[in-house]
């Protein structure tokens, strides 16, 4: 019994523990900014890469290939009507109205897509100066007294300048849509722009066809 108490009076008391050590950390307040939100550098849109990439052009810019045929076949019909209208009733000022605007009214389908049709313009234009001159001196053949026929020159040069004038006006109605689809074409070609990525910033080069 001494024996026993001696080895327990003799052990070391063990040592104190320390408390818990409670380590707390803050979180660093995120930094803003302040200054008006970037604008955007031009029409792009976010892609899944991150990469920015060109939009394509609003359809607003585009012009309808019925709508170029519609308005050439149109005005023309009304140009026609107009003449014809004229040289019945022996109305003057309807016949120069009518006969002036059938040289020019047939390109307003190609003025609609934006071009300028000069070559249906051109060939009218060349078919109804050939045509005056065919009258002009078809009304001096028929006021004077023999020998005063029309020759073979011309009539080729009334029939050429009839077939320039009447050809001229169906290219232009003809080619209208063709217009319109270059014009479309054009809205869609290729544009150049900024690229940026996670990377860092390049070009992009886009097209619609």
């Amino acid at each position: 019994m001494i024996v026993l108490l001696d080895r327990a009076a003799a052990q070391p008391a063990p040592a104190p523990t320390s408390p818990p050590q409670v380590v707390t950390t803050a979180a660093a307040p995120q930094q803003t900014t302040s200054g008006p939100t970037p604008t955007p550098l031009g029409p792009m849109s976010a892609t899944a890469t991150g990469r920015l990439a060109l939009e394509r052009p609003q359809a607003r810019d585009e012009v309808s290939e019925d709508g170029a045929l519609g308005i050439a076949l149109g005005a023309t019909l009304a140009s026609w009507t107009t003449m014809l209208v004229g040289l019945q009733a022996r109305n003057g000022t309807a016949i120069v109205i009518g006969g002036v605007s059938t040289v020019i009214l047939p390109s307003a389908g190609h003025w609609y897509a934006g071009s300028s049709g000069a070559l249906g313009l051109g060939m009218r234009a060349i078919g109804a100066a050939g045509l005056v001159w065919s009258l002009v001196k078809e009304g001096e053949d028929n006021v004077c007294d023999e020998g005063c026929e029309p020759t073979n020159a011309q009539r080729a040069i009334g029939l050429t300048s009839l077939g320039l004038y009447l050809a001229g006006t169906i290219v232009d109605i003809a080619t209208a849509p063709a217009a319109a689809r270059r014009h479309n074409r054009a809205v869609r070609e290729v544009t150049i722009g900024p690229a940026l990525h996670r990377g860092g910033a390049g070009v992009s080069i886009a097209g619609w066809f």
